[in-house]
């Protein structure tokens, strides 16, 4: 049974109390003369009966208390949780596909279309082609493909290779450098977690305020702020801030909407930093102002897993771990702690080891020793601390079983 407390809200009763006040209320009902009680034992026919209601008492109470906890930003979720974002004018923002810089070669002036397509001869992923683009009069061109499967796609240099869609012309297609992953529809936990960072959304003049516009731009992934109030230089995380300055580090999303979210959000005299420029018109005077923002670096990261019997793993057990890792990593892991799923690490993170051990473990690989994380080339670690001007990478390669 369902009781309402102001202090804590909705409660329901354990289901063996919920059967004893059935149970009590059908003797009540077929009390007689005699003294003897109804037999609401489970195996009597009054019993099932007592047991059918029961069930049906418990089954609505834990669809009320479902209900009542979806008007809890902390708790709802799917069309709830939607429902709660449009309050502060924010949508879920919708998978990123993982994409990469191909390199051409074919007759000079052929179009590679839009849409044309390669696959993976690593895991046979289909790329797309997100713009037609034409191959130069050296026989050679770059342009960007996408990946047609949500979520983080492994992409290691020389393995987009085999060209799918035939067009006259066009020769070769190679990526000289690894794949950018992109990211699954937002789940619940980052959802939140925008939302409750983005309550700043309707204000201006604040690091809270830029952060929520920015981070409500499509295909923006990740962005940290930092601001300097002072009067003199002042350096964060060994990145030199000017005088009276905002410092916005993006990943993701277009070099001009994010632009134009900072200008019309920060403060009039306010600097900004970074080494990407973009000129924003003014919608009243008409004139260009440069806004300075920070593309983030990626840093390569590497994990060690050590095992008491690493070498009689099996290859399909070490990629089974490998890809468990790499799903933990970039946000993908269905795996609910604190409430939430584990985020994917970004600028300005620290990555802890042992995350990856509770993937490892649910993959069923329970005799893990240890595990160890680090920048490739540096030294293994508990924790990696990352800038806030870099953006951590992990390629399956780089998950060492030792």
């Amino acid at each position: 049974m369902l009781q309402f407390d102001p202090a804590v809200g909705f409660t329901a009763d354990e289901i063996e109390d919920v059967r004893a006040a059935v149970a009590a209320e059908w003797q009540a009902a077929f009390a007689t003369s005699t003294d003897v009680p109804l037999n609401t034992n489970p195996e009597s026919p009054a019993g099932q009966l007592v047991d059918s209601q029961t069930a049906a008492i418990v089954e609505k109470d834990t669809e009320l208390l479902y209900l009542c906890n979806q008007f809890d930003p902390a708790r709802n979720e799917g069309v709830f949780q939607d429902a709660i974002a449009r309050i502060y004018f924010l949508t879920r923002k919708g998978a990123i596909p993982s994409s990469a810089e191909i390199s051409v070669t074919g007759l000079p002036g052929t179009i590679i279309p839009i849409e044309a397509q390669i696959q993976s001869t690593a895991d046979d992923t289909v790329w797309q082609n997100s713009a037609a683009f034409a191959i130069g009069a050296d026989g050679t061109a770059v342009g960007t493909f996408n990946c047609l499967t949500d979520g983080a796609i492994d992409a290691l240099p020389g393995t987009l290779t085999q060209i799918v869609t035939v067009v006259a012309g066009w020769d070769t297609a190679t990526n000289a450098h690894a794949a950018t992953p992109g990211t699954l529809a937002e789940n619940r936990g980052a959802f939140e977690q925008r939302r409750y960072n983005s309550v700043a959304l309707n204000s201006r003049g604040t690091a809270a305020s830029v952060y929520a516009r920015i981070m409500q731009l499509k295909n923006v992934i990740g962005c940290v702020v930092r601001e300097n109030k002072t009067n003199v230089p002042k350096v964060i995380d060994g990145i030199t801030l000017s005088p009276h300055s905002v410092y916005v580090c993006v990943l993701g999303g277009s070099d001009g909407e994010i632009a134009t979210a900072m200008y019309r959000t920060v403060s009039a005299g306010c600097d900004t930093n970074g080494d990407t420029i973009y000129l924003v018109e003014d919608d009243s005077t008409g004139i260009k102002e440069p806004i300075h923002f920070q593309r983030p670096t990626e840093v390569d990261v590497t994990i060690r897993l050590t095992f008491p019997n690493a070498a009689d793993l099996s290859a399909d057990s070490k990629l089974a771990i490998q890809e468990a890792v790499y799903a933990n990593f970039y946000g993908e892991d269905p795996t609910v702690v604190d409430g939430n799923i584990m985020p994917r690490p970004l600028m300005g993170d620290t990555i802890y080891a042992p995350r990856f051990a509770i993937s490892v473990q649910n993959a069923g690989y329970t005799d893990l020793l240890d595990v160890d994380v680090a920048r490739v080339g540096g030294a293994w670690a508990d924790s990696l601390q990352v800038r806030i001007d870099e953006n951590p990478v992990l390629n399956l390669s780089d998950i060492v079983i030792v």
